[in-house]
């Protein structure tokens, strides 16, 4: 048995290098990551960790804060665990510049982990167990494209941008490589980049191991864990950390949710999907807001009522309101909601460098 974990799009430093993303992150490391490793180690010295992309968030700069987090944490995880090794495949979050890898935030780790941490910032070829693995960075030239795709092998572990997969919810990418290409070049293939889980067709996007938006609503998060002896794959829900999870008026009227489980410590909206008068609004106000969850809203359709307890910065994104606005909104009939969601996030994704 030689197994591996597949990450993707952590994204260290999210919403404004808010303290409880910061948290997910030493969930995600010192309790997620090491609970799969123990479990799946067997008779070797090694677990490997790929992450496919998108270590940090910001491009452009990182805080002083979220580069300690991330250091202390990482030393904590190699000494209590030092069999395990991380392999970071570099995404275009990673990078400075759109056309060229020299300048990356993963530097941060030259030297600093030797023993644990290999940086790929170039298509590179290795082998494990028997099985030919292309490790493919976000690609920028020519070159890395002919290289990624030089020659047949078993797994390609990489940050892609690949037609026909869910950028985010309703929007699909319609402008990037063919999937046919890497169906026809490798038995599998592992990506990061979109943070939608998807799998179709022997091709898997990983998502990201913990939500970050409204976006990732009632989404389940995790990573893949992967078996090179045999290519098969299965998915591993990450239950240490916050989801956003909408709460339906209905659903508590009919008892069909239990808030106890369902509140604490978790991103919760409250969705007026049925008729409730003042005062019983205030009183189940007071008993959600008791049951200490990370932040709570309340929204009648598309009425917001403001935040009710909000620890950090962790409201919903411009993107998460334009979705929401779009489906709430009535429009003349040859208006396809879905193409007018796909467009205008097209436009917010190339803005904002998702």
């Amino acid at each position: 048995m030689n197994k591996a974990l597949l990450l993707a799009d952590i994204h260290c430093g999210a919403r404004s290098d808010s303290e409880t993303f910061l948290n997910n992150f030493e969930q995600l490391f010192l309790s997620f990551i090491p609970s799969i490793a123990k479990q799946n180690l067997g008779n070797y010295n090694t677990f490997n960790v790929f992450i496919l992309g998108d270590f940090w968030d910001n491009r452009n700069h990182l805080s002083v804060k979220t580069i300690n987090v991330v250091l202390d944490t990482l030393s904590v995880l190699f000494e209590q665990h030092p069999y395990i090794k991380i392999t970071m495949i570099c995404g275009n979050h990673d990078i400075y510049y759109k056309n060229t890898k020299k300048i990356t935030s993963l530097k941060i780790f030259h030297n600093k982990f030797p023993n644990n941490i290999e940086i790929v910032l170039d298509p590179k070829k290795i082998i494990i167990n028997r099985r030919k693995i292309m490790l493919a960075p976000w690609v920028i030239t020519e070159e890395d494209m002919k290289e990624i795709f030089s020659e047949k092998m078993d797994i390609a572990l990489g940050h892609f941008n690949i037609n026909g997969f869910e950028l985010v919810k309703g929007v699909v990418e319609d402008g990037g490589e063919s999937p046919n290409k890497f169906r026809e070049m490798f038995s599998l293939t592992f990506s990061g980049h979109f943070h939608i889980r998807s799998e179709k067709d022997r091709i898997i996007y990983v998502g990201n191991p913990y939500p970050l938006t409204w976006n990732d609503s009632d989404m389940i998060k995790g990573g893949y864990l992967l078996d090179f002896d045999t290519l098969q794959y299965e998915f591993i829900e990450n239950t240490y950390c916050p989801i956003f999870k909408k709460v339906y008026l209905s659903h508590i009227k009919k008892k069909i949710i239990d808030l106890k489980k369902s509140v604490p410590n978790n991103f919760i909206k409250l969705i007026l999907d049925d008729i409730i008068n003042a005062s019983d609004l205030d009183r189940l106000n007071y008993m959600i807001s008791s049951l200490e969850p990370l932040s709570f809203d309340i929204a009648d359709g598309e009425k917001d009522f403001g935040y009710v307890d909000v620890s950090d910065d962790i409201s919903a994104t411009s993107i998460d309101f334009l979705n929401e606005y779009i489906d709430g909104s009535k429009f003349d009939e040859e208006i396809d909601k879905t193409i007018l969601k796909r467009k205008m996030n097209e436009l917010y994704i190339k803005n904002s460098n998702i």
